[in-house]
């Protein structure tokens, strides 16, 4: 029982780190895009 509740906080403490870094992957894509679009012009 200890183990399985100790795996699922572990499952849990991952999610916001998961979160964080598809954030930044958005921004880093999104910036790249605006430099394209603000190059075209």
């Amino acid at each position: 029982m200890v183990s399985a509740l100790r795996s699922t906080t572990a499952e849990a403490c991952k999610v916001p780190l998961l979160i964080e870094s598809l954030s930044e992957v958005m921004i880093l894509l999104i910036y790249q895009e605006l430099k394209h679009i603000s190059h075209r012009h």
